[in-house]
């Protein structure tokens, strides 16, 4: 439960840095009347920015609760829509009444993963992985753009990557070859939690042990700032890769609504 709703705060906090770019060029909007918060980008309809974490974790989620984020969503012209559910996610109907609205169980799923401080080695200093800055908030987002593929949106995605670069909790590490930034990756520390997100590493720059260099002065950071336990999220299938320092600790079942 305590993953679920720390995830789902910092999806939260993501839209609300895009909120906060001058001018909102993605139209990021973020209620927080509710919990989990209703959040999306009005210049773009993807599953994956209109995206659901955390619904009945923290107290059971009601119908009426369901078509309000269901209208949240389709009042702004969106026809796509993603909700994921944990194991802990209450009541036991809530599957049911996501079929009864339309949505419909995805093949893929997603997996937590987890991984306790107490076991990370010490703070490498031998690393090429530097924690970057507000300077490098254009580099960030091109890289992440380049690697994810640009969005059909009125604003480009790099608007959206670049949103959260120092943004309170947010910590951005990245890898350069000379100049150039070929890899990067996220960390949100909040309370004893801290979570692992928007990894991107250049096409040609993949397989040379750069995401491991990334994940483990994160880890160490992690531990040194006092968490306990880091978590992030992948595809099911790679969620056992002897490469990822993580244990797997359970699924989540996608549902998405496409109208």
């Amino acid at each position: 439960m305590a993953l679920e709703l720390h995830e789902a705060e910092i999806w939260a906090d993501c839209f609300e840095a895009a909120a906060a770019v001058p001018g909102n060029p993605l139209g990021a909007v973020v209620q927080r009347s509710m919990s989990p918060p209703l959040h999306t980008l009005e210049a773009l309809d993807s599953p994956d920015s209109n995206r659901v974490v955390g619904l009945g974790a923290g107290s059971p989620a009601t119908r009426d609760q369901l078509r309000e984020i269901v209208d949240f969503h389709r009042s702004r012209g969106h026809r796509h829509l993603r909700v994921e559910l944990s194991p802990v996610a209450a009541p036991a109907e809530l599957p049911a009444w996501l079929i009864d609205e339309g949505f419909t169980r995805d093949l893929a799923s997603p997996t937590k993963i987890v991984r306790s401080t107490d076991d990370v080695g010490p703070t490498p200093t031998d690393t090429p992985v530097r924690l970057l800055g507000p300077e490098h908030r254009e580099a960030i987002g091109a890289l992440n753009s380049l690697v994810w593929g640009d969005w059909s949106a009125s604003s480009p995605a790099a608007s959206w990557f670049g949103a959260t670069v120092g943004a309170e909790g947010f910590r951005h590490y990245g890898i350069f070859d000379g100049d150039r930034l070929v890899s990067v990756g996220v960390m949100v520390v909040k309370g004893e939690l801290a979570w692992l997100g928007f990894g991107a590493t250049h096409l040609h720059y993949q397989d040379r042990g750069l995401r491991a260099a990334s994940l483990a002065l994160r880890l160490a950071h992690a531990r040194d700032l006092g968490c306990q336990m880091v978590h992030a999220e992948v595809q099911t299938r790679y969620s056992a890769s002897p490469k990822l320092p993580f244990e797997p600790l359970y699924d989540r079942q996608s549902y998405s609504l496409a109208c």
